[in-house]
């Protein structure tokens, strides 16, 4: 495990996949970042955007050791072996259990008119996509940008589609089609106290469930254009239907950033400035183990005390 506090990031030159072939590109830069983590066994695998001199945004998946090194040769490029329509762009990759299978889920970003998302189940162990990707859809009143969903629930499959009002969606996996969701339950609550610092709560890691709540460690957003600023913070909610929204952060939660607004490359995105971008958080005994990417550039993983979290959360 990692010490408390302490910060791994990743080198991106590992995480580079077998079958990209670099030879024509030269010294222009290749990024890794937003990672997620599943565990496996005593292994981790984790999913990252790939982003090479082409600008074609891809995932990869690589094999991790217990202790967050990567095992080498382990890379591969998952979106390549995943058929969909319009592949060249592949966002965000999260990961969920349900009922024993372990799913893969991402967006397709800005090459479509229509921000698209997409779940794929995966064999960890061969790490390999296992059956063909589904689209995922609301059944009505779906909008033109649709990519932070936060899928929960091991037994029946739910979604978070909004922090607030607190939306939570019913996931319809039958068959091999369209996975097809729909309002279940909603609830207003304020949150003003955080958003009007820090702006509106979004998705990030899927919810874990710890007693008789689920935690979420979401992303904000704040600033002006050129130099928005994305932090991390946590709020939950109960375990049980209707699932109502139990408390939120009063200040982001500061994982650690050594470049602050700095980059090592040239921004892909000029809109934004400092990026912590999380995308999953593992709890287990007592400690959450986050994933999340820095700058647009960096795959970082830290470890953070339950206590820490508890400490920042108001109750509603």
């Amino acid at each position: 495990m990692i010490p408390m506090g302490e910060l791994i990031v990743f080198e991106s030159a590992d995480l580079i996949p077998s079958q990209w072939n670099d030879s024509s590109h030269g010294s222009v830069p290749v990024r890794c970042f937003n990672p997620a983590l599943v565990k496996n066994g005593f292994q981790w695998i984790m999913a990252y955007r790939f982003v090479g001199p082409d600008q074609i945004r891809k995932i990869a998946l690589c094999r991790l050791t217990p202790e967050f090194k990567v095992i080498p040769n382990s890379a591969i490029l998952f979106s390549d072996l995943i058929h969909v329509e319009g592949r060249r762009w592949f966002a965000d990759p999260r990961f969920f259990y349900l009922q024993g299978n372990c799913f893969i889920y991402w967006n397709s970003g800005w090459e479509d008119t229509f921000n698209r998302q997409f779940l794929q189940q995966v064999d960890l162990s061969t790490m390999l996509p296992v059956g063909p990707a589904r689209e995922i859809k609301l059944k009505s009143g779906q909008n033109k940008l649709e990519k932070n969903w936060m899928f929960f629930d091991e037994s029946t499959a739910h979604a978070v589609y909004t922090v607030s009002p607190h939306c939570i969606l019913s996931v319809d996996l039958s068959g091999l089609g369209d996975v097809m969701c729909e309002t279940k339950t909603s609830h207003h609550w304020d949150l003003s106290a955080y958003a009007q610092k820090y702006g509106d709560l979004r998705g990030g890691c899927p919810p874990q469930k710890i007693g008789d709540r689920y935690y979420s460690l979401c992303h904000s957003v704040s600033g002006t254009e050129g130099e928005y600023r994305y932090v991390a913070a946590f709020y939950c909610f109960s375990a049980t239907s209707p699932f109502k929204p139990l408390g939120f952060s009063k200040i982001p939660l500061e994982l650690p950033n050594p470049w602050g607004a700095v980059r090592d490359h040239p921004k892909l995105n000029p809109a934004v400035g400092e990026v912590i971008y999380p995308c999953s958080a593992y709890f287990e005994k007592g400690i959450w183990v986050i994933s999340y990417g820095i700058n647009d550039e960096y795959c970082a993983v830290t470890q953070v005390s339950h206590d820490v979290v508890l400490q920042h959360l108001n109750q509603v």
